[in-house]
């Protein structure tokens, strides 16, 4: 499971060899199984370190070596169903999602999807044994960022869906918003969250539901930053709403925005607005104004609020950005 290519193909060579010959030797199990699956994971994450020398950007090539890998362990799935001793654990699925997500492969999410619907396949088969845990909801957004990025269509919808998925299981996709909202963009702000809303996180009366699923900061900060990814012109005016609806029902069931929140937000407005100068600046200038209220204000907070007036030309030497960047925040407080 070391990745190395050589012993790689060793490995898949003698992974081949058991599966026909399994009237002469044991079929493989799934301990043999994940182990080649560490194995494709670790020359992915070791793919993904290798740019290109011009642009800085990961190598085309690995890229595709990638994808291949992730294709390769995905089809490995089917074959594990063959004997009782081979079928996937919670494990394998957790190994094919992270292939996907490390591949940064445009199919990383509808891959990944085919794995959370097997997954809750059995979890309904063999109940609390199998019951899905939130990592593998976070990876399948996760995995449909990456596809956003490499210009999959339809992307954050699909991240949307997964997140509604899990405030639904958690029984927080039933709580109301909190009102008043603010100017621009229809903003919600942390203190105007109020004891009712808090209090519906903690209900007893939801005890039915998977709280092990409930959204955290982490879960709806990644679907905003898979709208942020978002570059087919097509996409950009569904994506820009997802941004803002997953920030507001963040704080309608009392899940307190971080850094992150805002960073990514900015960045849908430089991304999804690239010919609505006046429009991506009122929305900035909002998300900016929710973040300094909230004192979350950091330096990826300034550099995004900037790139967003400028347009997303980032020509601000290093040296000199942040006491520009902090008297041009200031100005528009």
């Amino acid at each position: 499971s070391s990745g190395r290519p050589d012993k790689m193909e060793r490995a898949k060579r003698l992974l081949r060899y058991m599966q026909q010959n399994s009237d002469r030797c044991n079929y493989p199990n799934v301990f043999t199984y994940n182990g080649i699956l560490r194995g494709l994971l670790h020359q992915n994450r070791k793919l993904m370190r290798i740019h290109d020398a011009d642009n800085g950007r990961i190598d085309n090539s690995c890229k595709r070596d990638a994808a291949v890998n992730s294709s390769y362990a995905h089809e490995l799935l089917d074959s594990m169903s063959d004997y009782p001793w081979s079928r996937p654990n919670r494990e394998t699925f957790t190994l094919l999602l992270n292939m996907w997500k490390s591949s940064k492969s445009s199919q990383g999410g509808n891959r990944a999807e085919e794995l959370l619907s097997r997954m809750e396949m059995y979890s309904g088969i063999a109940g609390d044994d199998w019951d899905i845990q939130r990592d593998s909801y976070q990876s399948t957004i996760q995995c449909w960022c990456e596809a956003a990025a490499a210009g999959q269509a339809g992307a954050a919808e699909r991240a949307y869906r997964i997140l509604l998925s899990m405030e639904t299981q958690s029984g927080s996709g039933f709580l109301n918003f909190p009102k008043d909202p603010i100017g621009g963009p229809n903003m919600k702000l942390w203190s105007q969250v109020d004891e009712e809303t808090l209090t519906a996180r903690n209900d007893d009366s939801l005890e039915p539901y998977k709280d092990s699923l409930r959204p955290v900061a982490f879960d709806y900060n990644s679907v905003i930053e898979t709208c942020s990814k978002t570059r087919l012109p097509s996409d950009r005016d569904i994506a820009l709403e997802i941004a803002f609806d997953a920030y507001n029902r963040m704080i309608a069931r009392g899940v307190r925005p971080t850094s992150k929140s805002y960073a990514a937000l900015l960045y849908c407005c430089i991304h999804l607005l690239p010919d609505a100068p006046d429009r991506r600046l009122e929305l900035a200038r909002t998300v900016f104004q929710a973040a300094s209220s909230e004192n979350k204000v950091n330096d990826s907070i300034l550099k995004a609020f900037r790139l967003a007036k400028d347009g997303g030309r980032d020509d601000t030497s290093s040296s000199s950005s942040l006491k520009t960047l902090d008297n041009a925040a200031e100005a528009e407080l």
